[in-house]
This record gives C-alpha cells, structure tokens and sequence, in this order.
C-alpha cells in the first residue's frame, strides 16, 4: 500500500514538473511580447510627435518673419529630455538610454541655452506626459520652438557672435555680436558699415563704388553690373581705353604704374573717371618702398588692471613712422581704495597702498553707529535713496560714497514703479506707416523707479530700394523705375536711354520709319521719341529696345530724338539723338488728283476719311504712304492724341471740407477713342477734411479749389481727440494714476491705460484686481477696492481666530476632591467681523484647574469662565 502511494506521489511530482515546464515559458514569452509591443508603440507615438514639429517647424520658417504658429501635442511617457544639437537636430532621450533624432533642414532653437554640441534645450513641463500648447515661430534666420507659457525670448551668451544674414560683397564675413543684456541686436547697414577693418578699401557703401572691383552695397552686383553705376563716366566711356593716348582722348586719365614710391592699387595701370581717385599703395619691395602698412609693436604694461597695446607702424611717403598712440592699451589709473583691484598698476591693492591713506573707505571701515561715522567724517545710510527702499544692512561709507539701496517699491519712498517688469506697450519703429513700413510695439518696463522703453518688436523699418518688385521699400512714396503702380519711380532707380537707331536715315517724306531706343531697363513706361518734335506712336518692346513708329513729315534735316519721361522715371545719363534727311517725293510734282493718279508711283491722299484727316493738306503722295490721323477740328473729329480732347485734364474736387466733413479729389483724365470720340476717366487722388492728416507733398497739382490739411486732432478742443472718422471723441482720463479710468468705452485710451473700470478714480489703492487688504474706508467712503461690487473680508479675521495673549479658563460641574480638572468647553461662537471692526479673542484651555489649587476653590467656580484676550486685532477688506 505504501509503494502505490509513493508511486502516485513521484507521479504528481513529473506532472507539477511538466506544467512547470510549459507554462513558465509561454507566460515569459507573452510578458516579453507585450513589454517590446508597449515599446515600440511609445517610440512610434515619440516619432510622430518629432516628425511633426520639424515638418511645422520648415512650413512656418519658408512663409517668412513674424509667422507663428501653436500646434497641440500630446507627449508620451518615457522621454526624459529634448535638446537641439547643432542647431539643426531635434534629438529625444529616453528613459532607456536610447535616443531618437529627427534632422531638420532649417535653423532651430528653444529658448534655453547649452554648450557643445547641444546648442539649447527645453524644459522638463515641456516634454512630460500629457496634452502640450506648442508655439513654432518664425524668426530672422532660425524658428523657435517653445511651450506656451515659456519665456518666448531666445537668449545668447554676452560676446558671443554669428554671422549677419547678408554675406554678399564686401559684407561677407560680417557678424552681430551678443549684447550685454544676452539677445542678438540683428544686423543693420551700422553692423555692415566699415566692416572691412578700418582702412577704408572695403568699407561697405549705401552706393556700388563703380571702379574698384568690389561689390560696395552688398547686393551681389560689382561695379558697372550694378544699377548704380548706369551714368557713370568710367562705364560709359573710360573703362573701353586701354593705354594713355585713348585714354586721355575719352576725356579719361590714366593711372601710372608707380608714383612717389608707391605702387597703384590695382597694380596695373589703368583707365579711370577723370574725377576718380588713382588709388596708390605702398608694397615692400616695390617702386623703393621701405615699408608697407599695417604693422604693430607693443607698448604698456600688464600688470595689475593694466593691460599691454599695440602701437601702429604706418607709412608716409613710403617711409616707416611711429604712430604715438598706444592703441588698446589699459593704463594706469588712480587707485579706488575699496574695489579689490589693483588700479594703478604698482602691485599694492586698496587699502594696502599708500594713495589710500587718506581715504574715507580705509577710514569708515569698521564704525557700525551713525555717531562714530559722522564724527569720522563719513556718512551714515539712511533708510530711503532716489525712490528705492534701503537693504537693511546700515552702514558707515565715505562722505562720496552712495548706499547700496534695494528695489523699487510703489508705496515705499514715493517710487514712480516697484521694478516688477512689463507695464504697457506702445508704438515704435518707423516715423510713419508708408509704404511697406509698419509700426511695431515697445514694451515699457520698470527700471531703477523709472519706466524704460525696451526693444522695439514687430516694426518694419525701411529698406533699400527693391527697384522691381512693385513696392516702396524705402518709405519715400516712390517706387520702383516708373509709375505702373501710380507712384513716382523712385530716385534710387533712375532710367537711361543709352543708343537710338532708325530704320531709314533717309527717308521719303510723309512716310514712317522705325524708331528703336536701347534703354537701362526693359518694359518702363517712361521711354519716348519723336521725330522732328512730334511724338511717335509706341510699337513693341524687344529685350531693352523699345520701338516707335514715327511719320517723318514733310522734307528736310530733322532730329530723332530718344528721351526719358520725368513725370514718370527719374533720369539717369542724357537724351540720345541721331540726325535723319528727310527727302522729297517723286510724286510731290503733282498738285491734282487726275496727275497724280496718272502716274502708278503714287497715290492721291484725300483730305478727309471718315472723321480723319490727311497730313498737312490734299496731297500727292508715293504709293502706299497714305496715312490719316485726328485733327481736332477737321472733318468733324472731336480729339486728337497729340493736340488732346476737347476737354484739357484737370483735378477736381467732391464734397464740403471741414473738420468733421469729408471732401474727395480726383484727377479727371480725358482721352481719346480710336473714331476719333473722346472718354474721360476720374482716378481717386486723395482726401482732406474728417481730421486725416494729410503731407502737404501729396497736395502738389492744380485743383478746382483748394484743401487744407488738419492735423490729427487739432480742431477738437482740450481733451478732445478724432477719432479719424470725423469724430471728436474725449480722451480717457486718468484721475488717481493707477493707469485705470472711470469713462466708458468709448472714448480714447491713452498709452499705459489698462483698463476702464475704476470704480473709485480719486484713490490709488483702488482698481480691478487689486488683492490687498485695508482697514480704513477708500476715497469713496466704502471698503470695495477691487472693483467687483462687494466688500471681501480677510479670510483670517473671524473672531475666533484674532491675536490673543494671557491666560484664559474655563471650567464645568466634573471638579473632584481627589484629581483637580477642568473638561474642554466650547469657545465663544466664531462670528465674523465688519471691515474695520477691533475685536477680541475668546477659548478654553483643556485641562487642569490653573491657579485653584483645593477641590473647594474649584467647585466655588458654577459655570465655566472665560477671560478677554489682552490685545485686539482689526479686520481689513477689499
């Protein structure tokens, strides 16, 4: 019986042992897929999110500053950090060592700096699990990416640089340099100006230097390349003359290879404008020159706070010559006896040295009462300086000496503002908003009790001349060549006419020839030509030649003229002209119609067709050369294109001007139709009247009237502002100077105002939102200084728990002769003070008789007894 139960035990064993076996690993094997699953899910959820920031982050850099864009996105668990390396990788770190980048092909930043290859960094709140407010904006050169409420600043280390945005020409190599407060200032023409170190060769230049090799603007054109330099003499004419006698022909000169020892610049002799300079250098070793600029020796010292510089070597007629200066040099200065530094440069440090013997900080150090110090010739700190609260630590300094102070404080020492930051924003940039100039806004801090306006954000100030674009870069009212946008072409885009051709220089008379006019710049409206002073019709343009159909006329010598029109291009260069000989016709015998239609060769030219009339009158002309125009007058045409329509053009005026009424002008611009008829069409000028301001440049052509400019606002009275509709609205008042105001809405805010609710505008302490508490009634004779329409108590100031001292005791019927106690007893019922209210504290102790020490003296107490706080308290509101 025992072996059968011994052998059913071994059996259970082998079948324990067999599930053992299978089942350990099956749950291994699911535990470990499902683990690797949550794992490559989380990674899969973290490549999503990088993948979509950098593709965000491109789009908002390729549409441009200031482009901003906030995107939702929902962090997963496992990232235990975010840096930029490089500036142009997205790298995440995960909680298992690994890490996941993502490349981006633009410039990227957060705003947190770091060192090495990781450039910045973003905070732990930004990638923690969960729903995230993400803000992706554009920059100058680079995008920043940083969570909403984060700091949206980008900051850099003080001294550190970057290279400007353009790199063309001499600015190539140009950099910003991070300023002391940590942001990049941006480059402007000031950051690219004499960036070529000083000697002038290469400085940068608002105009292209049209002879010296260099690209002086920075906009990727050199010398004659460049529009600048369309009228120079040395494109014109003298960079073609290539040795002296063609040169000085060209109204030239010429540049001589060496001159006094030194060597010409370019070093070959060259022809140049008459008025440009020839350009000599001194090069060691050429034309006897015994130096060559640019070098230096040291001078100073380094000791102390001295610092060693470097004196320059410079030539003068080729000869070396000591400058004097001691350039960069930190010299001596007299000792300060209290900085720790060693000024003079005589190795004694402040008090150590004898220059400090006499000096109040050696002599003050030490007094700690106000009476040693003012009997040591020192003075005392008192407690408020210049609107700042002192720091607390009251000291004996010299008579010279200012207290250190602390930060400002509203309330304290009469400070304009406490030094808590930001206050209100305003307006900056630009003087006016004109063509693509705009505005920007101006944050006004609070600094050492002052408001201090800080960076200007968002202005567009102007910029060079873009002289194809269709827009007034500059701000000047101008753009571009000419007026196809209905401005004036701009003066740093003028237009020349170079060469003039003709199809015909000896024409038959009364026919028309091919006028072509090679121009600066192709598909200008301001190109025109005529033949002995009457205009030509336009034909067509081909590359930068127009072409003009023009009818010679009767015979003769005559003029081809080629000119720009100023009313609509400024002029570059001069007119171009070529002489023609107009000839007689064969046919010009004829002086009937019978005669001259005898003869195949010509034609006879009525004096009328349709409502057109020949040239000059009837007339026998060579076959095929018959041509009629509008002659006003002339069988019953009303206009013509060069005498003009019945009607002269002329500016007019609509309306009744006034400060508060609108008046209109129009150009009203009459022309004629192809039969001869005429049309007129009124073109939108501008308007005057409603208080807009308007330049009195823009009031330059003759009017059927006359139009005043009213300043903004100035017909509106004391207090009182337009509102730019024709409204004189009053402007909002301040009364008690906590930049809130009483009126309503509707009338205009003032720069710094933060609100209109003010509820009681005599008194400071009251406005929206204030959080103090007060014990005493405001201005207004109430306790409501937040504005919310109800009075706030202090949650600490309920009875039950004012400010007590001394003791107080209570007792119940629970005394005995043998143990002395006195039960917990209820305190006096916990009601709630009125705003202003002093009242007292009431309690309970919890056991013992305190004071009683018999059974007899105890129970000769009935009731419990309780005894008044020695000190009141009084409850504030808001």
């Amino acid at each position: 019986m025992l072996k059968k139960r011994g052998q059913a035990a071994v059996e259970y064993l082998l079948v324990g042992a067999l599930l053992v076996l299978v089942i350990l690993p099956t749950i291994y094997f699911f535990y470990s897929y499902s683990h690797s699953s949550q794992e490559e899910i989380k990674k899969g959820q973290i490549t999503k999110v990088g993948n979509d920031l950098v593709d965000i982050t491109e789009q908002v850099y390729y549409l441009g500053y200031p482009s901003k864009v906030t995107v939702e996105s929902t962090m997963p668990e496992g990232i235990v950090g975010i840096e930029v390396w490089e500036n142009n990788e997205l790298v995440f770190f995960l909680e298992d060592g690994s890490q996941i980048p993502f490349q981006s092909n633009v410039n990227i930043t957060s705003n947190r700096k770091c060192t090495g290859i990781c450039k910045s960094n973003f905070t732990s709140e930004f990638y923690s699990p969960g729903l995230k407010r993400i803000v992706i904006e554009a920059k100058q050169d680079y995008v920043l990416i940083r969570g909403e409420g984060d700091e949206p600043s980008v900051y850099c280390s003080t001294g550190e640089t970057k290279l400007c945005l353009n790199q063309e020409g001499v600015c190539e190599g140009s950099y910003q340099e991070c300023t002391i407060e940590g942001l990049w200032p941006g480059c402007t023409a000031s950051t690219y100006f004499d960036w070529g170190g000083g000697d002038g060769k290469d400085d940068y230049s608002e105009t292209e230097i049209c002879d010296d090799g260099l690209d002086n603007n920075c906009n990727g054109l050199t010398d004659c390349e460049d529009n600048d330099c369309l009228s120079s003499p040395y494109c014109l004419v003298c960079r073609f003359s290539f040795d002296e006698d063609s040169c000085e022909s060209a109204g030239c000169k010429w540049c001589n290879q060496c001159s006094n020892n030194r060597l010409n610049k370019w070093g070959e002799a060259k022809c140049i404008d008459i008025d440009s300079d020839c350009g000599y250098l001194c090069v060691e070793g050429e034309c006897e020159a015994d130096c060559e600029e640019n070098s230096y020796i040291l001078c100073g010292t380094d000791e102390g706070e001295c610092e060693a510089g470097e004196e320059e070597i410079f030539c003068i007629d080729c000869k070396k010559v000591f400058s004097g200066v001691c350039e960069g040099a930190v010299n001596p200065q007299p000792e300060i006896c209290d900085d720790g530094l060693d000024n003079n440069c005589n190795g004694l440090i402040d008090c150590e040295d004898s220059d400090c013997l006499s000096d109040l900080s050696c002599i003050c150090a030490g007094n700690t009462d106000s009476s040693s110090c003012t009997s040591a010739g020192c003075h005392w700190c008192a407690e408020c300086k210049d609107l700042r609260i002192f720091d607390g630590s009251a000291n004996c300094v010299p008579l010279e000496e200012d207290c250190s102070y602390g930060n400002c404080n509203m309330i304290t020492c009469g400070a304009e503002c406490d030094g808590q930051g930001y206050y209100y924003d305003e307006k900056c940039g630009p003087e006016n908003e004109t063509g693509e100039c705009k505005f920007g806004v101006q944050e006004i801090h609070c600094e050492d009790c002052l408001l201090v306006g800080k960076e200007c954000v968002g202005a567009v100030n102007p910029q060079p001349e873009i002289c194809d674009d269709g827009l007034d870069n500059d701000c000047d009212e101008e753009s571009d060549y000419d007026n196809q946008d209905g401005r004036h072409g701009d003066n740093d885009c003028p237009v020349a006419v170079t060469a003039i051709s003709v199809s015909d220089s000896n024409p038959v008379e009364h026919t028309t020839i091919e006028v072509s006019c090679t121009s600066s710049v192709a598909n200008v409206t301001s190109i025109k030509a005529s033949v002995g002073g009457v205009a030509c019709s336009y034909n067509s343009w081909s590359g930068n030649i127009i072409k003009f159909n023009c009818n010679v006329g009767s015979s003769g010598t005559k003029t081809a003229l080629c000119s720009v029109d100023t009313t609509k291009s400024y002029k570059a260069g001069s007119d171009q002209d070529t002489t023609i000989i107009v000839s007689k016709s064969d046919c010009s015998g004829y002086s009937t119609s019978s005669t001259c239609e005898v003869d195949p060769r010509c034609d006879w030219c009525a004096e009328c067709s349709g409502t057109k009339y020949s040239w000059g009158v009837s007339r026998c002309v060579t076959m095929g050369s018959c041509e009629y125009l509008c002659s006003k007058g002339n069988c019953g045409a009303l206009c013509d294109e060069t005498q003009g329509p019945t009607t002269q053009d002329y500016h007019y005026q609509s309306g009744v001007e006034s400060p508060t009424q609108q008046e209109d002008c129009y150009f009203r611009d009459y022309s004629c139709t192809e039969d001869c008829g005429e049309i007129y069409s009124d073109d939108f000028k501008y308007s005057c009247g409603v208080c807009k301001y308007i330049d009195s440049t823009n009031c330059i052509e003759t009017t059927l009237g006359s139009c005043t400019n009213y300043n903004y606002g100035v017909s509106c009275g004391e207090n009182m502002i337009c509102d730019g509709n024709g409204n004189c609205i009053p402007l909002c008042t301040d009364n008690d100077g906590d930049h809130y105001y009483v009126q309503p809405s509707g009338c205009q805010e003032q720069p710094g105002f933060l609100g209109h609710n003010d509820c009681c505008d005599s008194d400071i302490r009251v406005y929206p939102g204030q959080t103090q508490y007060f014990t005493t009634p405001n201005n207004c004779g109430n306790y409501d200084y937040n504005c919310d329409g109800s009075e706030t108590k202090n949650t600490n100031c309920d009875k039950r728990t004012a400010t007590t001292s001394g003791d107080i005791t209570c007792r119940n019927s629970a005394c005995s002769s043998t143990y002395t106690r006195y039960n917990t007893c209820s305190t006096n019922s916990a009601g709630t003070a009125s705003c202003g209210e002093s009242h007292s504290y009431w309690s309970c102790y919890s056991e013992g008789c305190y004071g009683y020490g018999t059974y007899s003296e105890c129970i000769l107490i009935a009731n419990p007894v309780y005894r008044s706080s020695s000190s009141a308290r009084t409850c504030g509101c808001r």
